[in-house]
Parts: structure tokens; C-alpha cells; sequence
């Protein structure tokens, strides 16, 4: 596993969070640090569970976590669009998303546990609306082979 001084930096807070008696602790995809590279083992390891947002995954081109196991993993979701500037997330509302990021996460949502919990993180309430009907209307639509 990752040995890094954040690794360890990590796995000492998930530790000590762990004995605190809170509720489960779950990271999320970020800019610089898209979990592919602390890999399941180091998550089960230190009792962590995964946060995958899709606008972070689509924006960023987070192609190793994509590759990875750790969609099938991730407990919570966030959804949105990120636009179209390469390296960046504006959280933009579902039906922004391109031909080519809709592909991408019509294929994601079918990885998913049944468990997970979906959240559109869009920062208004009508775009919030709309992607909760994008992202049912992409649920139901039928899978591309």
C-alpha cells in the first residue's frame, strides 16, 4: 500500500476517528487525489469508505479511479456536470453534461451499489430539480453496448 507521508498522515486520523465512536468516514475524489492510488486495500485497512463524485471523476479525468474498483465501492454519490474546461468542476446541473460525459456516467451509475446513497451537488434549487429528473431518466434509460 501507499506509504506516503499523507498515507500515514491518514490512516493515523482514520484510526483515531474510528475510536471516537463517529459515524463512518467516507473520501471523496478530489482535484489532486482521485483514491485510485490508496487503492481498496488501504481503505478496508483503516475502515474508510469512498465518496465518488462524478462532476470531480468527469472534470479532473480521473480515468485510474474510473479504471479502478472503487465505483462499485463508493457508498455516497455526487452528481454533476462539470462543464467543458478540461480540469475543472463548475457543479453544474446534470443536463449540462456532453454526449461523451453522459456515456461516461450512464455507464458508472450501472456500477454502483443498489446501497449507495445519489446527491446532486448543484449549488440552486432548479438546478438541483432538474438533475434529479436527469439522473432518473438516465437510471431508466437502457444500457449502450
Amino acid at each position: 500500500g501507499p506509504e506516503t507521508a499523507a498515507a500515514r498522515a491518514l490512516a493515523a486520523f482514520a484510526a483515531r476517528w474510528r475510536r471516537s465512536g463517529a459515524p463512518p468516514l467516507l473520501l471523496e475524489n478530489v482535484r489532486d487525489c482521485e483514491l485510485a492510488g490508496l487503492g481498496a486495500a488501504f481503505l478496508d485497512r483503516h475502515g474508510l469508505g469512498v465518496c465518488l463524485d462524478v462532476g470531480h471523476l468527469l472534470g479532473y479525468a480521473q480515468t485510474s479511479l474510473l479504471a479502478s474498483e472503487l465505483p462499485e465501492r463508493a457508498r455516497l454519490v455526487h452528481w454533476s456536470a462539470p462543464g467543458d474546461r478540461p480540469g475543472h468542476d463548475r457543479h453544474l446541473p446534470l443536463e449540462a453534461l456532453t454526449r461523451e460525459q453522459r456515456a461516461v456516467a450512464g455507464a458508472l451509475l450501472r456500477r454502483f451499489s443498489p446501497e449507495a446513497v445519489h446527491l446532486p451537488e448543484v449549488f440552486d434549487w432548479a438546478g438541483v430539480a432538474a438533475s434529479r429528473r436527469y439522473l432518473a431518466e438516465l437510471a431508466a434509460a437502457p444500457q449502450s453496448r
